[in-house]
């Protein structure tokens, strides 16, 4: 068939977008598979087939029986007007939880800066010390676009904070969430209300003054990625931040891809543990497995039927080597590593996972492990990012 790609669309578009915009223009749509959509006015039809790579990025646009012909040129003026034109910069915010509380500000380039909340503030030590993270981002004539958009830029930059700052917890979640609370309003009654930190959340058209702010403090590369950084209680950076927030910006597409699902899985680490430090732990050997790549099949295990791969540890071990900041690590921790992974992989849960509570003798140093592993992949995932 056809490929109406150049007909439709020049240079690079998103994908997602370009398929919600046919959605929208036809009104009947579906999915062939993960990576082609088709479209049409009513249901059996097919007009147009939009197909992407793996990356997202348009591979092909097929014209399906019911095409017409008359459909490119407003199909290029929706395109135009919802995607490829400049809607104007604007900026938006979420509220950023942290360990250490923020007294001042950060600011990287033109792309987002993180500012103390004028909200409530925690009145002792915690990992829900709240700030403002604003963005900047590309808005569209789209509503739907625009927050897609915000969201997406809110959430890579999230992902990035993760790995480069220790003290950062995570992003307050858009969606609504409600929860058994203790109503201080009645000491000793309950209430079941809305969950969340609140605060303006008005799309703004440049980012907010710093006039009134003092830089946030910063430490040196080494002494910050120190094992006893996150115990800081104000909020602090490393001296080399806005150069690694650059290399980030100058990763390929396919090292981006592996550099944001390995953050996700710290991200995934640190929200989990504790109370489940079983499932933490499987995250964090997920987060170094993310940037190793898929080894070669070989067969399944004996036990559980699962796929075994060949030079899993081997793979594992060499990453170690290559990429981890200071210092060696033991072919006995990493083997202890490992095959606390795979216990957990086929079924073990730590002991605390299963009975927190009292002083446990058997299983004492699991906690430990966690940690102990929690610095070696945050030490890995920087120092891959700091050689790529």
């Amino acid at each position: 068939m056809t490929n109406l790609k150049n007909d439709i669309v020049t240079g690079a578009i998103d994908a997602d977008e370009l398929v919600e915009c046919m959605l929208g223009y036809f009104g009947y749509g579906g999915f062939v598979d993960e990576k082609t959509a088709f479209f049409g006015r009513k249901q059996g039809d097919f007009a147009l087939k939009v197909s992407c790579t793996n990356a997202g990025a348009v591979l092909k646009i097929e014209p399906g029986p019911q095409f017409d012909r008359g459909d490119l040129k407003p199909i290029r003026e929706k395109i135009k007007s919802e995607i490829t034109s400049a809607g104007g910069t604007k900026v938006a915010s979420g509220i950023l939880f942290s360990r250490g509380k923020t007294n001042g500000y950060f600011r990287y380039r033109d792309e987002f800066q993180l500012i103390p909340s004028i909200g409530p503030q925690l009145p002792y030590g915690g990992e829900q010390n709240p700030s403002i993270l604003e963005v900047s981002y590309e808005s569209s004539t789209n509503l739907g676009f625009s927050f897609n958009r915000q969201m997406r830029k809110l959430y890579a930059t999230e992902l990035s904070l993760v790995v480069l700052l220790p003290t950062v917890v995570n992003l307050q979640a858009p969606n609504v969430t409600s929860g058994w609370v203790n109503d201080f309003e009645k000491p000793g009654f309950t209430d079941y209300r809305q969950i969340g930190y609140v605060h303006p959340r008005a799309q703004l058209d440049s980012f907010s003054d710093l006039s009134s702010y003092s830089p946030i403090p910063t430490v040196g590369n080494e002494e910050f990625y120190s094992d006893d950084v996150a115990h800081h209680s104000e909020f602090r950076i490393p001296d080399t931040l806005a150069s690694d927030l650059d290399k980030i910006s100058r990763l390929s597409q396919d090292d981006r891809n592996k550099f944001l699902h390995a953050a996700y899985w710290l991200k995934v680490a640190g929200l989990n543990c504790p109370p489940a430090n079983s499932q933490a732990f499987v995250a964090l050997v997920s987060s170094v497995e993310a940037l190793i790549g898929k080894p070669k099949r070989t067969g399944h295990c004996d036990t559980c039927d699962r796929p075994v791969d060949e030079g899993n540890f081997a793979l594992f071990s060499s990453f170690i080597d290559k990429y981890y900041l200071t210092g060696n690590v033991s072919a006995k921790r990493k083997k202890e590593f490992y095959n606390l992974r795979s216990d957990l992989a086929h079924g073990y849960v730590f002991r605390r996972d299963i009975s927190p509570w009292g002083l446990k003798l058997r299983g004492s140093d699991e906690e430990a492990k966690f940690y102990r592993l929690h610095d070696l992949v945050r030490k890995l995932v920087l120092g891959w990012l700091k050689h790529i």
